[in-house]
């Protein structure tokens, strides 16, 4: 209990206060992969991740202090979900995918490279 209690703390208090964040309230779009309901369908996170990378690539205004803020903590100790405009996991497998797909989120909305 007291290892997890203080993984919180070490998280909660690391937190920087970004109230202009666009991702503010909407925690249903950024989350990491939803535990299923038995009896309910499997989840493809996908669509709601390209929405979330999305908002925070082309509405944030705080997208390059939140980035420093994720960059600044072990891989171990990223929030898993959307953050600063990527997907953070916790697999290397996990991780290539989510790169892959916010180069094709960009790539999307005109900004990714090879665009005009």
């Amino acid at each position: 209990m007291t290892a997890t209690w203080e993984s919180l703390t070490d998280a909660l208090f690391g937190i920087p206060d970004l109230p202009s964040a666009a991702c503010w309230g909407r925690w249903d779009l950024f989350d990491p992969e939803r535990e299923r309901e038995p009896g309910q369908p499997v989840e493809d996170p996908h669509d709601r991740h390209q929405l979330a990378i999305s908002i925070c690539l082309h509405a944030c205004p705080v997208v390059d202090e939140c980035r420093e803020w994720v960059d600044s903590l072990k891989p171990s100790k990223r929030p898993p979900g959307v953050v600063a405009g990527r997907v953070v996991t916790n697999t290397a497998r996990q991780q290539r995918e989510a790169s892959l797909s916010a180069v094709q989120a960009r790539s999307h909305c005109g900004t990714g490279p090879g665009l005009p």
